[in-house]
């Protein structure tokens, strides 16, 4: 044994002298099981050494030999480290299970410990060593707050509105029949519940679901309409507004208000839920006397269960502390904390906790019980609480551990390297080497003299095995044998050749370390050099056995092309190019192809060469360019140089210059010169000394027909020192040719002057008004010159027919959208001439003259009609029973005046706009207005003052006083008159 750790060790030491990549097979199997023992890679180990200075790549086998002693104290201690190391990591992982330290622990019942000898027992053994799985932070239930996942709904739109939900006053309901019968209505429910639909009884919808709603509406509404079943719609267009008051563990208790739209998971969610203490299980919503309890966990089970917790504005949400927390980990879906109420026991914690693991151990689960003075840990079997043999009861606080089943596969063999198919293979009774290669299929460049197989013995080690082919067949298989297949190349010693610069093709290839190539073959192989490749070049010689120290050999292949090239040897073949001094010459500009080129230091092109090579100058070019020329020693000083084009046997240009020539638009002044108004196209113009105003007017189409050539203004830019910039405003006359005629006929455009010809004053070729109704030809009339009146367009129309009205009269006005105006058609055309009751027509006045309708109706408000009348229709209609009082067709057809009414707002309105009101007599008596056909009677109820306010008290004496000066008045004027 002694001997073998010996030789195990040289061979150690032997895999730093080749660099790890030059050891023979069997070696390396042994320095392999080495590092194994000690738990190491071969990186951890050349980085340990290299930091103590041991250089493994540098020293020589008898060097390595004179310090094994260091080389190995320096592993070993390094397996020493990594192996603390990893004990601190599980130390630290069993130290992370959170165990409820805020718990009260109860103590009035203690659990039935199990009997334990006095050392530990193998199953509490494996507990230690066995890996826990994380248990997450916080209860389940909690998340549902922190993902956002019930956002509360901040719209008020009811488009979203489920079936379930809950109807309120407030809500609005859009009801859409669209069958024979055709109906668009929205209603909205009042504090008592009701919908009033026009024409039919009140419907009581509050606490009704929207699905009951809708059949309930649905009947209703067959009574007085007629639709099929799909033609009849009952959507909840607008939902009310809540404030809930939540109370409790909670994070922000507090009243909120928010949309009906949202249940109370949602305004659980809107104060951020149940505080860490809070209760998931037991949250109670609390209405009046109501009280309704809220599981969580059944909504986690059901997410439908939400829609049952409907709010009603001012419920309350009252969150309790938690009762019974448990924690369970290991083998479950879901390692948490949980609550438990009632009697639900470990079955039911598991399902909560999303059933067991696949990999589940079923023989036993853990309870660690913190009561009284010490805790305590009970043992069950797993498959009785699943199969419910066994009733689990479980306490406050209690942690539930679940084992997971961490053996590892065995009953295997793994073959690697040289086969087509390496990886594991089922370990069968009596299996052989040879069956196993003979199921992975060796490569042809595999090893097949010996193969190395890796047993795995029980107490961790590992065993090297050497196995010739001609035992494969004997060789039987143990578990966990990992066979390794070597390629041929292992026990050979390969360098890159390569050959780069200026050849065809640059390639890199790996050569034996035995075996030569001359020049002359490998640029052979890279396509032959380049014409533009120098006489000489370079081999880059490496020494093998001083890995760093490169040799330097110049060849010249034309003469030494027989010279034997080596592994590891790099050939770089030069191209003249690289030995060139160079800088770019470009021409730029006025040129109808700018070229920039590279050129050689002591080179020089012609100018006309150099502006034939850029297709020549464009016809606008400047006769002057420059040349901006870089000194070649120091790049960043430059010289402008001006030079004459039409002198083209002069300049020579060189490497480095830029020849810049210009365009002559880059030297003159833009300026233009505008035409607009009253022509066809107007439009803007470069100026020109030749441009005149008659050419600046045809070029822009000419002028319009309504021009006006007697008004035609040129505004001219003018710059004072005082003033600055600013126009001169100068005022032409032109005749039908445009030629400029009275003051200033020689009159020239100057730069930047704006042409503007004017319209003809009132010129308009759309003016026409319109008259609809009761005349002989309504349609559309042109408007003459001359004022026209609103009497002028009704004889131009044929006058009124027999079924006009002229009380029924409208002029509606387009003009900055006035509207409809109220106009007297009957004192329009008895006072043609007056303005005032005769109005002048605008263009776009449309007069729209009504039938007569013999008709009349009463606004119901401060009347005695039916009170349901009142609140189905606002006004009601009747035939005109002729020129009576406004106060006679009240108590005639509306019952009278109700006890509220203000009977001195009392008045008659028509179509027309016009409205006759009531009027005092003598300050005492109401005068009603008389009413004509088509007028409408208006009133409205009276004021009612606030009780609060003190009543003041009635003075008789004043009211008398006043009332016998009127009557004195009254009697004065009468004798007076009589005696006249």
């Amino acid at each position: 044994m002694q001997a073998f750790k010996a030789v195990t060790l040289f061979l150690f030491l032997s895999l730093f002298t080749s660099g790890w990549s030059q050891v023979a097979p069997d070696q390396g199997f042994l320095i392999k099981t080495e590092l194994d023992k000690r738990g190491l890679t071969q990186v951890e180990a050349e980085q340990a050494l290299m930091a103590k200075g041991l250089d493994v790549q540098k020293m020589s086998p008898e060097t390595m030999l004179e310090k094994k002693s260091e080389i190995t104290a320096v592993l070993d201690e390094l397996a020493a480290a990594k192996s603390k190391q990893v004990e601190q990591v599980q130390e630290e992982k069993m130290d992370s299970v959170p165990v409820p330290e805020e718990v009260d622990l109860p103590t009035q019942k203690k659990p039935v410990p199990i009997d334990v000898a006095p050392e530990v027992s193998p199953v509490v053994q494996a507990t230690n060593t066995e890996p826990i799985l994380p248990v997450a932070p916080g209860i389940y239930g909690h998340q549902l707050f922190g993902d956002k996942r019930l956002e509360p709904i901040k719209t008020t739109d009811g488009s979203t509105a489920p079936e379930t939900y809950v109807l309120g006053a407030g809500d609005q309901l859009r009801i859409t029949i669209f069958g024979i019968s055709q109906a668009d209505l929205l209603l909205t429910i009042n504090e008592a519940g009701f919908v009033t639909p026009a024409g039919m009884a009140q419907i009581y919808l509050k606490g009704l679901t929207l699905k009951e709603a809708r059949k309930l509406v649905r009947n209703r509404f067959s009574v007085a309409y007629r639709f099929q079943g799909d033609e009849f719609a009952v959507t909840l267009q607008q939902a009310r507004m809540l404030t809930v008051n939540i109370f409790g563990e909670t994070q922000r208790a507090g009243s909120i208000q928010l949309s009906a739209l949202n249940t109370a998971l949602n305004a659980l969610a809107a104060v951020g839920g149940p505080s860490d203490l809070g209760s998931v299980r037991a949250i109670e919503l609390i209405r009046g006397e109501t009280r309704k309890k809220i599981d969580l966990y059944a909504f986690l089970n059901n997410p439908g269960a939400q829609f049952q917790y409907d709010l009603q504005h001012n419920d309350i949400l009252f969150i309790p502390l938690v009762q019974k927390l448990v924690t369970i980990e290991g083998g479950v879906k879901r390692p948490m904390r949980y609550e438990l109420i009632g009697k639900e026991g470990l079955k039911e914690l598991i399902l909560f906790a999303g059933g067991l693991n696949f990999n589940t151990y079923a023989e036993f689960v853990q309870i660690v019980r913190y009561a009284g003075a010490e805790p305590s840990l009970m043992e069950y079997r797993l498959a009785d609480v699943m199969s419910g043999k066994v009733k689990v009861d479980i306490q406050d606080g209690d942690v539930i551990r679940v084992k997971t089943n961490s053996k590892e596969l065995e009953q295997f063999a793994e073959i690697l390297g040289a086969v087509y198919y390496p990886g594991t293979y089922e370990l069968s009774s009596g299996m052989t080497l040879g069956a196993l290669i003979a199921k992975a299929q060796l490569k042809p460049q595999a090893s097949a003299d010996q193969y190395f197989v890796e047993r795995s013995l029980v107490d961790g080690t590992k065993q090297i095995l050497k196995v010739d082919s001609a035992s494969i067949g004997q060789f039987v298989l143990t578990r966990k044998d990992k066979v390794n297949v070597f390629d041929l190349s292992v026990y050979t010693d390969q360098q890159q050749i390569e050959v780069s610069g200026a050849v065809r093709m640059p390639f890199k290839k790996l050569l034996s370390i035995s075996d030569v190539i001359s020049v002359s073959d490998v640029l052979a192989m890279a396509g032959g050099m380049k014409a533009t490749a120098t006489d000489t070049a370079y081999v880059l010689r490496q020494n093998l056995l001083k890995p760093g120290h490169l040799e330097y050999i110049p060849v010249v292949p034309s003469k030494n092309g027989s010279m034997q090239l080596k592994a590891g040897d790099h050939l770089r073949v030069f191209d003249r190019a690289e030995y060139m001094n160079a800088a770019k010459i470009e021409v730029s500009g006025a040129v109808r192809e700018p070229f920039e080129r590279e050129m050689a230091f002591g080179d020089e092109l012609k100018l006309t060469d150099a502006l034939q090579l850029a297709r020549g100058l464009i016809p606008t070019s400047s006769e002057i360019a420059y040349v901006r020329r870089k000194d070649w020693y120091n790049p960043d000083t430059y010289q402008y140089i001006k030079i004459d084009l039409g002198d083209t046997n002069v300049w020579n240009l060189r490497a480095g210059d830029h020849l810049m020539i210009y365009d002559k638009s880059v030297y003159s002044v833009a300026s233009n010169v505008s035409v607009g108004g009253s022509v066809q196209k107007p439009q803007n113009f470069a100026y020109s000394p030749d441009l005149k105003l008659k050419d600046v007017i045809m070029m822009s189409g000419g002028k319009k027909i309504s021009a006006d050539l007697s008004r035609v203004e040129v505004f001219r830019l003018n710059y004072s020192n005082k003033r600055g910039s600013g126009y001169e405003r100068i005022e032409l006359n032109l005749d039908t040719n445009y030629n400029v005629i009275g003051k200033n006929p020689k009159f020239n455009l100057l730069p930047f002057d704006q042409v503007l010809i004017r319209d003809l004053s009132l010129y308009n070729t759309n003016k026409r008004v319109e008259i609809a109704g009761e005349v002989n030809y309504p349609g559309t009339y042109p408007m003459p010159a001359k004022p026209f009146h609103l009497s002028d367009l009704v004889q131009a129309a044929g006058g009124l027919n027999a079924f006009a009205s002229k009380e029924m009269c409208v002029l509606f006005r387009e003009f900055n959208d006035v509207g409809p105006i109220g106009v007297d058609l009957k004192k329009a055309m008895r006072r043609k001439h007056s303005n005032r009751l005769n109005p002048v027509l605008m263009n776009g006045d449309l007069l729209s003259i009504l039938p007569s309708q013999y008709t009349f109706s009463i606004r119901l408000e401060g009347t005695q009609y039916p009170q349901i009348e009142k609140e189905i229709k606002q006004h009601m209609v009747f035939v005109y029973q002729g020129k009576k009082s406004a106060r006679w067709y009240i108590r005639e057809f509306a019952g009278g005046f109700s006890p509220d009414a203000n009977k001195r707002s009392v008045a008659v309105a028509y179509p027309s706009g016009r409205v006759d009101g009531t009027k005092r007599v003598l300050g005492l008596f109401n005068d009603f207005p008389s009413v004509q056909s088509g007028g409408e009677i208006v009133l409205v109820n009276k004021v009612k003052e606030d009780d609060t306010k003190e009543k003041k008290e009635i003075d008789y004496d004043a009211i008398f006083t006043r009332s016998f000066q009127a009557v004195s008045s009254l009697l004065t004027i009468t004798l007076l008159i009589k005696q006249l």
